[in-house]
């Protein structure tokens, strides 16, 4: 006798912390006092029965006796207790349960517990056949109508932090838990930009931190993270994609940070899919993020050019906009607004303005078919700030609100009924009148090209002078060259060259002046035979 106790009790003492409390159904649907259950379960490496174990609510005690399906719970398994009173044909519990659910049932009455167990508040208990209590949960308030108790982490303690009410109605009698975390399951959890290139085409650095949700430890974690480039949510073969594999150990419920670079960015919004792959990952939803990295346009990148306050009957207002910078620019979500606050709203997809190329705004398509087939784009914005005749402002701004260019504009300028406003010269000063013009195109406007009126940055005339102007036959003479200022600045680095019948003769370096300004240069000693000679000058640089 004395052997046999031993034996029980070692018996005993082995399933402590294998089998548990794992689900309380205290407040079902239907009738309470038949829908009421508990289920047990068992992570002993061997099959486990629960006949004459015992379940108490501190009151009442139930001997457990077999009811229907397997007799054992499995290793890792779930058994489950039902009122003795339960509709074993239509009970609302019939679609969940399958055959290979181990059920039990009180020996002792017709109820769990004592009668039934309380919702607002007790304790149910699990003894083993020796008497020793293995499992005990304690709740102090009623779940909802239909709602169960379960518990979080089946290895770990009975008390009330490791336990929730179930997401899902009618519980999860006999399988896994709602609230228990998957075997397998990483996620990303979020993204921290650390740092932005100083330019564009240059790698942004991104932290990625992967949170491990799943109870089994992981060892290797595919990333990648990918360019977007026309934001269809997926990273197509012809798009930039850095892909890595990290060696790791993370536990459950640690959390992982890794420094990543990102592909080459642009000017403007970007958009990224970061996305991990774990083996046997049960849950993929959230395997992938997909975030924004916004380059800064550099000041002075974009330039206000030529606008249509006034159109004709039957025409629009426009505003174009010129890339002067040597990046492709991505305008999506960019605004402009007139000095009543009112704001027109790029559309929110990848908008492409390649450097010189010309952003032509509109509130409607009316004037598109006159945009020419290159170097320009056209935008129809969310709304529109009707532009006043007189006189208004104009500012522009980038997805994040960063002012790029503010402008404001009179009618005394130029412009009118159907006859756009130009800018002569983008390095020029905004706000100065003078810089501005009336188009002088029949049409009335160059709306997606380069405009009537405008200045180069450097440009010169020639005029040829020579002295005296009818030379005789090996006499000298001079040659003088006029060079007339074409160009808003003046160039030191010109080279002017003299030819005389394709053959050099002689060049000299000069200063082409400033716009409408003058200078002069000069041959000397020049001696031509009798005869037809050809003189060519040229100026370069």
């Amino acid at each position: 006798m004395i052997k046999q106790a031993l034996l029980i009790t070692v018996w005993a003492t082995l399933l402590q912390g294998q089998m548990t409390l794992s689900e309380v159904m205290v407040n079902p649907q239907g009738l309470e006092t038949a829908n009421e259950f508990l289920e047990i379960h068992s992570s002993a490496t061997n099959e486990v029965s629960l006949i004459g174990w015992i379940i108490s609510d501190g009151a009442g005690v139930d001997t457990l006796i077999h009811w229907f399906g397997p007799d054992s719970i499995a290793p890792n398994g779930f058994g489950l207790i039902l009122d003795p009173d339960y509709d074993t044909d239509n009970g609302i519990y019939s679609e969940q349960l399958s055959n290979s659910i181990p059920v039990f049932t009180s020996g002792t009455d017709g109820s769990l517990g004592s009668g039934g167990f309380t919702n607002s508040g007790e304790s149910a208990f699990l003894i083993s056949p020796a008497g020793d209590t293995v499992s005990q949960f304690t709740w102090l308030s009623s779940p909802p109508n239909g709602y169960s108790f379960e518990k979080i982490l089946m290895t770990a303690s009975d008390e009330p932090s490791n336990w929730a009410v179930t997401t899902v109605e009618n519980g999860t009698p006999g399988a896994v838990n709602a609230v228990s975390p998957p075997l397998v399951n990483c996620g990303l959890d979020s993204i921290h930009i650390f740092s932005l290139p100083a330019n564009a085409n240059g790698s942004a650095l991104v932290h990625i931190y992967l949170h491990n949700g799943g109870l089994q430890n992981i060892d290797s974690i595919g990333v990648s993270l990918g360019l977007d480039e026309n934001q269809d949510g997926e990273i197509q073969i012809n798009e930039p994609l850095l892909q890595t594999i990290l060696a790791t150990d993370l536990a459950w419920n640690d959390t992982l940070s890794v420094l990543i670079e990102t592909p080459p960015l642009q000017l403007g919004i970007n958009q990224l899919i970061g996305e991990i792959i774990v083996p046997e990952d049960t849950i993929l939803a959230d395997n992938t993020i997909v975030f924004e990295v916004v380059l800064p346009i550099p000041a002075g990148t974009i330039k206000l050019n030529e606008l249509l306050y006034q159109p004709a009957a039957g025409g629009t207002e426009f505003i174009e906009l010129i890339n002067t910078g040597p990046d492709t620019l991505n305008l999506q979500r960019w605004r402009i607004q007139d000095a009543t606050n009112s704001t027109a709203i790029f559309p929110d997809v990848p908008i492409k303005l390649a450097p010189q190329e010309f952003a032509v705004v509109a509130p409607n398509s009316t004037i598109e078919p006159m945009l020419p087939s290159a170097h320009s784009i056209f935008i129809v914005p969310t709304a529109w700030p009707s532009l006043n005749n007189s006189s208004d402002s104009i500012r522009i701004s980038d997805s994040e609100g960063r002012r790029l260019e503010t402008a404001w504009y009179s009618s005394n300028w130029g412009g009118g009924t159907g006859v756009s406003l130009e800018r002569r010269a983008t390095w020029l000063a905004l706000e100065n009148p003078e810089n501005w013009g009336s188009c002088l195109l029949p049409d009335g406007n160059s709306v997606g090209a380069v405009n009537s009126i405008v200045v180069p940055q450097f440009g010169a005339a020639l005029r040829i002078l020579m002295s005296p102007e009818h030379p005789r036959r090996l006499e000298d003479f001079n040659i003088s060259a006029q060079i007339i200022g074409t160009g808003q600045f003046p160039s030191p680095n010109a080279l002017l060259t003299l030819a005389i019948n394709d053959e050099h003769v002689s060049s000299q370096a000069v200063i082409i002046p400033a716009l409408q300004d003058t200078a002069q240069f000069v041959f000397e000693n020049i001696r031509l035979t009798m005869g037809t000679h050809d003189l060519r000058m040229s100026l370069s640089g």
